[in-house]
């Protein structure tokens, strides 16, 4: 019987760029790895130092089996040169022989102008580790810009009735830049779109992270800007657009749900959905993502999902990806983007699956982000959390890896009854805990 080698993941969740960008818009965090919670066998190498109170709690709820965590240090930008630039931090790796090679997050780092330098090195560290590579970068890094992306989907659209059917695309102009755009032409999309009862236009930058590139505006704001001759300035600055940057612009779908699904393709180009969730609001504010109880939604999503898997497979790209739907008040499903890596939805998915295995489907669940204020520490935040257990609901922590810098973890909250409802729950934990949160 051949032996089942063990994996190698890369935990760069958390890329060069975030923690500005959290800083910038007046957030006191970090983007966090979502990895490490489902991995069962095999080999974590971080750019962090993972606090042991949090590898015990995950152990302790029957996560983390055989698994052997690696903290490696450098100056470089990214992890993978950071890996690369120290012998050291190569020796840690190659003492575990046999491993294949998956990775968390790449994508954010691909759209830099450094993309052709990280895909070099990322070939080189699998080169010099002698490991397979199981996540295809070169085509991430084209695959991850919203117009190459949104081109592959309208002339599958085209072509493939059975998709037609199913899913929608917003209208809008996309892979243009201030240089090539032709004013009338957006006057003439706006007036469209009002014509649709369409309210707002989104404009997004090809090529962003932590949606730190998409804009939302009123037609009245562009309409001003036109008749005050001042619309590519308005672009320019209220976008943070340069003149040759790629941009796109489409309308706004109004929408009753937001949907995030994960899937993972093989190299031998098999597609796996692993999960289809959607994003609660309450009071227009993200509670978190959740299991969806709409099975017919759920099986259209899944038909969407395994025909837009195949076609990134068709086109040599195997890894993990994240689809994005929103769903409006007639219930047609709108494609919105692709992001080339494992999402922040796949924690709980991950967790529930650990936890249950092949009844995983059977569970609802909800997970939520929740911000501790500085004072409170890792043994208060279980006592206080789990105060609020039932036998009824099951609550699971996790991402408290970085948790004594920025106070932040998520939660699972899982029902097993198919009556009881975990989002109600959740928020009233999230009521009972308010003192010691972050506001």
């Amino acid at each position: 019987m051949k032996s089942k080698k063990k994996i190698l993941y890369i935990d760069n969740y958390m890329v060069p760029g975030y923690k500005v960008e959290h800083e910038e818009l007046g957030i006191n965090s970090v983007q966090l790895n979502t990895g490490i919670e489902r991995i069962e066998d095999g080999i974590v190498v971080s750019d962090r130092s993972i606090e042991q109170k949090y590898i015990d709690y995950l152990r302790h709820i029957g996560l983390l089996k055989n698994v052997e965590i690696i903290s490696i240090f450098g100056k470089s930008n990214d992890i993978i040169s950071r890996i690369l630039e120290n012998d050291d931090n190569l020796k840690k790796i190659d003492s575990a022989k046999n491993h294949e090679l998956d990775t968390f997050g790449i994508s954010e780092v691909m759209g830099i102008n450094n993309a052709n330098k990280f895909v070099k090195s990322y070939k080189r560290l699998c080169h010099n580790l002698n490991l397979d590579n199981l996540y295809n970068s070169e085509i991430a890094s084209k695959m991850m810009q919203k117009s190459i992306m949104r081109n592959l989907i309208e002339n599958e659209l085209e072509n493939n009735s059975d998709l037609k059917k199913l899913l929608k695309l917003p209208n809008g102009f996309f892979g243009i830049c201030i240089k090539n755009l032709k004013l009338d032409d957006i006057l003439q999309f706006i007036k469209e779109c009002k014509q649709k009862k369409v309210r707002r236009i989104i404009i997004k930058k090809d090529i962003s992270a932590f949606n730190k590139g998409n804009y939302i505006f009123d037609f009245n704001q562009i309409e001003d800007a036109y008749k005050n001759k001042r619309l590519i300035n308005f672009f320019k600055e209220r976008c943070s657009l340069k003149d040759n940057e790629i941009f796109n612009i489409e309308e706004y779908v109004p929408h009753e749900s937001s949907v995030s699904c994960g899937l993972s393709i093989k190299k031998n180009k098999d597609v796996c959905i692993n999960s289809v969730q959607g994003q609660v609001f309450v009071n227009r504010k993200l509670l978190g993502f959740a299991s969806i109880n709409n099975q017919e939604l759920k099986k259209k999503l899944i038909e969407i999902n395994s025909i837009i898997g195949g076609i990134l497979a068709k086109h040599n790209y195997y890894g993990d990806l994240t689809p994005n739907f929103v769903i409006d008040s007639d219930g047609l499903i709108y494609f919105i983007e692709i992001n080339m890596r494992k999402g922040g939805s796949s924690i709980p998915y991950n967790v529930v699956k650990k936890k249950y295995g092949n009844n995983s489907h059977l569970i609802k669940y909800i997970s939520s982000m929740l911000f501790f204020k500085k004072d409170i520490d890792f043994d208060e935040i279980i006592d206080k959390i789990t105060m609020s257990y039932d036998s009824i609901y099951q609550n699971f922590l996790v991402e408290l890896a970085r948790f004594e810098l920025t106070k932040m973890c998520t939660i699972v909250t899982v029902s097993e009854a198919k009556n009881n409802d975990p989002v109600d729950h959740l928020i009233q934990i999230k009521k009972k805990i308010a003192p010691y949160m972050r506001v």
